[in-house]
């Protein structure tokens, strides 16, 4: 997704797809799944969007930016629409949202159900000892991936040395 949440697509030989390529990729790819996409788009009422090539359903995932996710789902649905924060899908549909923190204890992962609703919000902070030492400073990084099955895996780099935790969840 561009920050419209247009969709579009690279491969590993860095070629950039437009939407109109990635959604015509996407129908070659799996015919069955592409009308199982639409029909699902049709009941989001988004339709109109995903046959311009506008929105991507994949499945039964709506995918989008968070600002947008935001303003589908109504506010209560996702925690951090205004940070930019990357949301990574489950093979059922889940998203996964993650926000680290250094201002105290509110580093999470928020899962949220394709409906929108929320599976859970699983707090790590205490978890970390990087995050624990580097109040209100910024000299980290940190991410986080979505496994087979719902593993989430979250990575917290720091000066010295690196934090890699898993939260299992079946």
């Amino acid at each position: 997704m561009d920050r419209n949440g247009i969709p579009g697509a690279a491969d590993t030989e860095g070629k950039i797809y437009n939407k109109h390529e990635a959604m015509a990729y996407l129908k070659e790819y799996d015919p069955k799944k592409y009308e199982e996409s639409r029909l699902r788009a049709i009941k989001l009422r988004v339709v109109n969007g995903f046959d311009g090539a506008e929105v991507l359903v994949w499945g039964q995932t709506y995918y989008s930016t968070p600002r947008i996710l935001k303003e589908f789902w109504k506010p209560e649905k996702y925690l951090y629409p205004n940070l930019g924060y990357q949301i990574q899908y489950d093979l059922q549909g889940n998203g996964y949202m993650a926000h680290f923190d250094t201002t105290g204890t509110s580093s999470d992962i928020t899962i949220v159900s394709p409906q929108g609703t929320h599976v859970a919000v699983i707090a790590i902070h205490n978890s970390s000892k990087i995050l624990e030492t580097h109040n209100n400073n910024n000299d980290f990084t940190s991410s986080s991936y979505v496994g087979f099955g719902g593993n989430i895996y979250f990575y917290v780099a720091g000066d010295e040395y690196n934090e890699v935790f898993r939260i299992r969840r079946t």
